[in-house]
């Protein structure tokens, strides 16, 4: 089960997301960028790491750099690097020192014709315009998908031949539409069943499709923004992020304008928000919200959130993730964001996520409008949407099946240890106010999820209690087998202290996701790490 630190998890997997990481001490190591184990890192969670083959095509590139750069980042579109480089202009100005390359693969080289080729591009980029090239692609999620990658290499390998290769492409792409359009008509299906007679169902036509989760809240935050510039207030509305979520979302905010963040992660979020709205002069343009928030699994009130909505003319934006089947929220949102990464693919083999309008908000022409527009691109590469459509046919079976596992494993092992060996247990149906909160969402066929956070006492019992849980770990979640990590030393370990007293989010804080393992071996592996962080040496 253990696999070594920086490989591939699990190892059989050849376009994995997630990377091992199974001694606490190991994590510490990489969270202070010790030199030793960064050098161990062969592959990574997407966004924050090149894949092999992500890493090989940027190696290919080098050679246009002529030893002059320090990063080349591959992009699947020219326009991805285009507004990569827009994006570092507007943080530097535009005398900037980078290079974008473009490459046209396969038909001859018959590069002038759009659709004739598969087109890539590169950024070169050195120092703080670096730093920008690679902040932009973390938090844009316009990541190139290893498949991709992988693609593009056989091309220019010569693998294939030109015209081998452009038949095959065309293949794909087509197998690729069709994916596509299965995987958003089942993704609309779902959102349909939470909407009431008198509402507007939602078509596969509301539903986009993305190369990442975080893409499609960096979607939603321009969609906001160009909902602002067109009522002149570009520059001065707020967008407020409620809840504690994980940190991409608020840096997202950061990155594109005026952001507040009301974090607590309870009703005081809405009464600061109110607070917020009654203000003079301010003006609310969105909120977002995760359904539940990552790691500490706590819900807002959606029904009060949604009545301050319509009343202020605001956006809402939930992040249902982690929530997934088990709640119905689009009722309470004029845009809902996915990461398909998880819970919805299931088996960590492919970087997805997915944008659902309400066909009910007083935004929706103008989103629907917006996202039709040329701003936005199919960035989804056709052999990961293939890959994804197979993956996601039996959503409703795993969700349900690792909804029991992890209700089984909670009420016969975990919570027995909490007091003794756990300081708390962070999960939707033991939290009194997120439990109010969660139940009016829930599906009819739904739990309260796969997902739950463990905190303790001290580090040294955590630490015995990570080593010896004989499960994977690593980054991501909603996996079909169980996974865990320190997600706080990971997430957050340059600001350990200011996250516990500003938001309770110990730095001693393992977040597991529960797989579909058998229910037996499941309870008997925890009892296990259980008996280990009890027994100190």
């Amino acid at each position: 089960m253990e696999i070594e630190f920086g490989k591939r998890l699990p190892q059989d997997l050849d376009h994995a997301v997630s990377v091992s990481m199974p001694k606490w001490d190991e994590v510490v190591a990489f969270g202070e960028k010790h030199p030793c184990y960064l050098g161990k890192m062969m592959t990574g969670y997407p966004r924050y790491f090149l894949q092999p083959s992500t890493r090989a095509l940027s190696d290919f590139f080098s050679r246009y750099g002529k030893g002059e750069y320090e990063l080349f980042r591959p992009f699947a579109s020219p326009r991805s690097a285009e507004k990569c480089v827009d994006y570092v202009k507007q943080r530097l100005g535009p005398n900037l020192q980078l290079h974008r390359e473009e490459l046209a693969i396969g038909n001859n080289g018959a590069s002038q014709k759009e659709n004739s080729c598969l087109r890539v591009a590169v950024i070169m980029a050195s120092g703080e315009e670096a730093g920008l090239v690679q902040e932009y692609w973390k938090l844009s999620g316009e990541v190139m998908s290893s498949r991709l990658a992988t693609f593009a290499l056989s091309g220019l390998n010569g693998q294939l031949l030109e015209d081998s290769f452009t038949s095959k492409w065309e293949l794909e792409r087509e197998k690729g539409a069709q994916a596509k359009l299965i995987i958003r008509e089942r993704i609309s299906k779902i959102y349909s069943k939470g909407l009431t007679s008198k509402q507007t169902g939602t078509g596969p036509n509301d539903v986009l499709l993305f190369p990442s989760g975080i893409t499609s809240i960096f979607t939603a935050r321009q969609v906001v923004l160009a909902w602002s510039s067109l009522q002149g207030r570009a520059s001065s509305d707020t967008t407020v992020v409620l809840g504690f979520p994980f940190k991409d979302t608020p840096m997202i905010m950061k990155a594109t304008g005026p952001h507040q963040s009301f974090s607590v992660g309870d009703s005081r979020d809405l009464d600061n928000l109110e607070t917020l709205l009654k203000a003079e002069g301010t003006r609310v343009s969105a909120v977002f919200t995760e359904t539940p928030s990552n790691p500490l699994l706590r819900m807002t009130d959606l029904g009060r959130l949604r009545k301050l909505a319509d009343r202020h003319e605001f956006f809402v934006v939930i992040d249902d993730t982690i929530g997934g089947l088990n709640i119905e929220v689009l009722k309470y949102a004029d845009m809902v964001c996915t990461s398909l990464t998880k819970l919805f693919n299931g088996s960590s083999d492919v970087l997805a996520g997915s944008l659902a309008l309400n066909p009910n908000s007083r935004f929706y022409e103008f989103a629907l409008e917006y996202l039709s527009s040329t701003e936005v691109e199919d960035l989804l590469w056709c052999q990961d949407a293939c890959k994804l459509e197979e993956n996601s046919r039996n959503f409703e079976d795993r969700t349900l099946r690792t909804n029991q596992n992890t209700t089984t494993l909670l009420e016969l092992v975990l919570k027995p240890a909490l007091g003794d060996i756990f300081k708390a247990i962070h999960y939707p149906s033991l939290h009194s106010e997120t439990k109010k909160n969660y139940d009016l969402v829930k599906s009819r066929v739904g739990g309260y999820g796969s997902l739950l956070s463990l905190t303790f006492f001290d580090e040294d019992t955590a630490r015995r209690f990570y080593d010896s849980l004989k499960v994977y770990k690593g980054p991501s979640l909603g996996t079909n087998f169980t996974l865990a990590v320190p997600f706080t030393l990971l997430a957050h370990y340059d600001e350990l202290e200011h996250v516990d007293l500003a938001y309770g989010v110990n730095p001693y804080l393992v977040r597991v996701s529960i797989g579909l393992e058998d229910t037996a071996s499941l309870l008997s592996i925890f009892r296990k790490a259980i008996e280990s962080a009890r027994n100190k040496p």
